[in-house]
């Protein structure tokens, strides 16, 4: 929409408000990205099947969960990655992308978990959410 382009464009004329918010931003996703790597490790440590790869300059982190082939609470088994992504929304309101929706195969284990739209207490709360979703798996 055009206010929101001129509004934009009014603020780049500020290069010090520009890079003061560039800043504020890549700190926060840092952080938050440390916090959210620091709780798949604190999960690994517990004996989870879970890993996650340190950070490195995105807005995402890697993380590896894998429970395919586990079976849920209801009996359904989880075949794929899709299917462990439904599962995670369902049973922990949790959301993450596979790698097969990057051309990876559905069987491999890897996710995506962006940090773009979420604060650091906002992780903090979803983390015990997923470890108690994977927990239910057997």
């Amino acid at each position: 929409p055009k206010p929101e382009q001129e509004a934009t464009a009014k603020f780049y004329e500020n290069q010090d408000n520009v890079d003061s918010f560039v800043d504020t931003f890549k700190g926060r996703l840092e952080e938050s990205l440390k916090v959210l790597h620091g709780g798949i490790q604190d999960m690994k440590g517990k004996g989870f099947s879970v890993e996650s790869i340190e950070p490195m300059g995105a807005l995402y982190l890697t993380i590896k969960l894998d429970y395919l082939g586990k079976t849920k609470p209801d009996g359904g088994v989880i075949n794929n990655s899709s299917d462990l992504v439904f599962y995670l929304i369902n049973e922990g309101g949790v959301a993450l992308v596979p790698f097969s929706a990057f051309g990876d195969q559905p069987s491999a284990p890897w996710f995506r978990a962006s940090v773009g739209g979420l604060t650091i207490d906002e992780i903090k709360v979803m983390l015990p959410k997923l470890e108690k979703a994977l927990a239910q798996l057997s």
